[in-house]
């Protein structure tokens, strides 16, 4: 009770290949950023990560310009509070995790 297997013919194989590369397609356009490929997943995380280190790293410059004499007015103190708050939120939340 088996049943004859259909044997395929070139065409029929290139047409299959050329339905599934159409489906597996990077997307265009706007809907490149819903894409659910792993690799351009990590790629977006790994640059977000890293903007987001840059910026933490140029609020901690500006701070150490800051503390680098005594008596500096280069940044206010309101200013500097924010500065450091910012920079320990975006360390701990945004690169480290």
């Amino acid at each position: 009770m088996s049943a004859a297997v259909k044997e395929r013919s070139p065409e029929e194989y290139k047409a299959q290949e050329q339905r599934l590369r159409a489906v597996w397609a990077n997307p265009t356009g706007w809907r490149y950023w819903t894409s659910v490929n792993n690799y351009q997943i990590g790629l977006w995380y790994g640059s977000v990560a890293f903007a987001f280190m840059l910026f933490a790293g140029v609020l901690a410059l500006l701070m150490r310009m800051q503390l680098a004499v005594p008596d500096n007015d280069f940044l206010s103190a309101d200013f500097f509070n924010q500065a450091f708050t910012l920079h320990g939120t975006v360390m701990m939340f945004l690169f480290a995790v």
